[in-house]
């Protein structure tokens, strides 16, 4: 049996940083070919043989594009995700802190066992994320344990429903809770791109196999439900 390769690689943050950075630059160089190309058509639609080639440079610039992001997610996915359980009690405390400096109404179980595959710091990183979608609204945090919370779908979701699927583990269920004519959107968060830390939250939240739901429970009264599984 061979040994085990001392290189072990750049960290995985960097890897995806780079791998990231170089994914923008060219996606951002196919789209201006397309865009390029689209604008050309419509000048020469009324010559075939133009107007054929320039929507053939856009369909190699959409397979280029359509290829880079299929790789990007291919070598993703053999990475491994490396969640260190942290007790539950303590990502408890650190939002409940986090409440109380912004000024949020927190109100929290006396105890809760177990861990959860999230690090306090993205706790607080959440929370800060919805805050900054619902800009000054008045929240009130609710932290409960649930008895049975989604497990990990796929993907980001699509529309304004959960990300995740039925499961029957137990989980920590964070409720941001406001009130609002106009109720956080997921559909809408994930159209705009312009939210990117809580589209991490997002797919964080999908790796560990929690959920991510918004509801309206009548009255304008909105809820922003963040569940993560708890662990023995």
């Amino acid at each position: 049996m061979s040994k085990p390769s001392k290189f072990s690689g750049p960290p995985l943050l960097e890897q995806l940083g780079a791998l990231c950075s170089l994914l923008a630059h060219d996606l951002a160089n196919q789209l201006c070919v397309i865009s390029g190309s689209a604008s050309f058509a419509q000048l020469v639609s009324g010559d075939p043989k133009r107007l054929a080639a320039a929507l053939e440079t856009i369909v190699r610039a959409s397979e280029v594009a359509g290829h880079a992001v299929s790789s990007f997610g291919e070598y993703r996915r053999t990475l491994p995700a490396a969640f260190v359980p942290g007790p539950a009690e303590e990502v408890v405390d650190v939002l409940a802190r986090y409440a109380n400096e912004v000024g949020w109404k927190c109100l929290r179980p006396s105890r809760i066992e177990g861990s959860v595959l999230l690090p306090p710091q993205w706790a607080v990183f959440a929370a800060s994320s919805i805050k900054v979608e619902l800009h000054s609204q008045p929240i009130v945090l609710k932290m409960r344990i649930r008895e049975r919370v989604a497990s990990g779908s796929r993907g980001f979701a699509q529309d304004d429903h959960p990300v995740g699927k039925l499961g029957n583990q137990p989980g920590l269920q964070v409720l941001f809770c406001y009130r609002s004519s106009d109720p956080l959107s997921i559909k809408d968060v994930r159209s705009r791109y312009e939210n990117l830390g809580l589209l991490a939250v997002f797919e964080l939240n999908r790796m560990l196999g929690g959920t991510l739901d918004t509801r309206t429970s009548g009255r304008g009264n909105q809820e922003i439900d963040l569940s993560l599984p708890l662990q023995a």
